[in-house]
């Protein structure tokens, strides 16, 4: 999921305004939200298998 909003991110050239005035959150706020769920699910890193 991370990678997605990466892609997003890169795609959109850097071209975005001011977040309120977005349909969507912006992919870098969503990415890093991404990673805090992560990091509140498995506190001790990822189990050991499971593909990032």
């Amino acid at each position: 999921m991370i990678e997605v909003m990466r892609i997003l991110e890169e795609a959109s050239g850097g071209a975005s305004g001011p977040e309120f005035t977005q349909t969507h959150p912006n992919p870098g706020n969503r990415i890093a939200e991404i990673e805090r769920a992560i990091q509140q699910k498995y506190p001790n890193g990822l189990p050991a298998g499971l593909i990032d």
